[in-house]
């Protein structure tokens, strides 16, 4: 405990009682010394316990706001680890798909070589040949072995890889339309002069951000939202993404007697 805090806090208990009402009729009644001593015995017990518990709820605070600062930066690490799990693996399909269009374009590209190879190989041994009469009887088996060789187009095949090529579309945009800015608040519904606190939370951790009610602008992650009149309230946390633009989450709060 830092000892100047409590000695400040023991202080403003002390003076505010000391100027009390309580304390001008002390003034006034005729209380021996012993019972006056026991009155102001029993003043600084209060003062003290006062003060102690003054720091024990400064104490819970800031546990309260570590506590909030730690969820947020996990979700943030969440967040990104996502974002960046989801771009490798659509990078992934994307290499697959574009090496399965190479490998079915290539199929027929070699298949078309390969036979043109196969035509010009059986022209050079005909025409090299000393005894065309020997070759002859062999030559239709060689042409309908080369005209086995398959070069249409593996049309089979294109419907899927179109498939899967819109897939990949409807992902990558999905991961782009991911959600980068969250406002959380555990209620929604409220009575007047009730508190909650707000928590804005941003994939962007180290930007701008802010809390917008009505025409108010809060520079903060945190806000302790409170009204003293019934309505219904629009609050919005923004965040001001990597290209300078803000990107916001919002909730309604309604405040209302029960």
């Amino acid at each position: 405990m830092h000892i100047d805090d409590f000695a400040t806090n023991l202080k403003k208990i002390q003076d505010s009682i000391f100027g009390s009402e309580f304390s001008r009729h002390l003034k006034i009644y005729n209380f021996d010394a012993q019972t006056l001593s026991g009155i102001m015995v029993q003043i600084l017990q209060v003062s003290m316990q006062g003060a102690l518990s003054l720091k024990e709820q400064e104490f819970k605070e800031r546990e309260i706001s570590l506590g909030e600062e730690k969820l947020r930066q996990e979700l943030e690490i969440t967040t990104n680890a996502s974002k960046i799990t989801n771009k490798i693996n659509l990078a992934e399909a994307l290499k697959s798909l574009i090496q399965a269009e190479s490998m079915l374009k290539s199929v027929n590209d070699n298949a078309t070589i390969n036979k043109a190879n196969a035509y010009v190989g059986m022209l050079n041994v005909v025409g090299n040949a000393e005894q065309s009469a020997a070759i002859a009887p062999h030559t239709p088996n060689v042409v309908k072995v080369i005209d086995d060789i398959v070069t249409k187009d593996l049309k089979l095949y294109e419907p899927l890889l179109s498939s899967l090529a819109d897939e990949i579309k409807k992902n990558i945009q999905i991961n782009e339309d991911a959600k980068e800015v969250f406002i959380f608040c555990p209620k929604l519904t409220l009575i007047p002069k009730e508190r909650v606190r707000i928590l804005g939370f941003s994939t962007y951790s180290n930007n701008e951000v802010k809390f917008v009610i009505g025409d108010k602008e809060i520079q903060a992650r945190t806000y302790d939202f409170y009204s003293e009149v019934e309505g219904t309230f629009l609050v919005k946390f923004c965040a001001k993404n990597q290209e300078g633009s803000w990107v916001e989450d919002k909730i309604t709060i309604e405040v209302k007697e029960s």
